[in-house]
């Protein structure tokens, strides 16, 4: 099973090194955010994502675990990645 938390990674403009922009947790089946953008979070809470299964349809914070296991899925370019903590290098 995977960890409980998500790591989004920016690359930056400037030096071109990774910038750790926040994380997203799971604590008793919620998603919690911290250090994301409001206008980030806002539009993962209005528009949900597709993540692994993008046939499913978008899944929102609100599916929690799903949710959680589908960032890594909706976020891996590389200037914009999502990562479980305990697989960041």
């Amino acid at each position: 099973m995977a960890g409980n938390v998500v790591e989004i990674w920016r690359l930056t403009e400037d030096t071109g090194e990774d910038r750790l922009d926040g994380r997203v947790r799971l604590v008793d089946g919620r998603i919690r955010f911290e250090g994301l953008s409001e206008t980030f979070v806002a539009n993962l809470h209005e528009d949900g994502i597709l993540g692994k299964h993008a046939d499913r349809g978008e899944v929102f914070p609100k599916d929690g675990r799903k949710f959680l296991d589908a960032l890594p899925f909706e976020f891996f370019s590389a200037y914009l990645r999502a990562v479980f903590a305990d697989e960041t290098p």
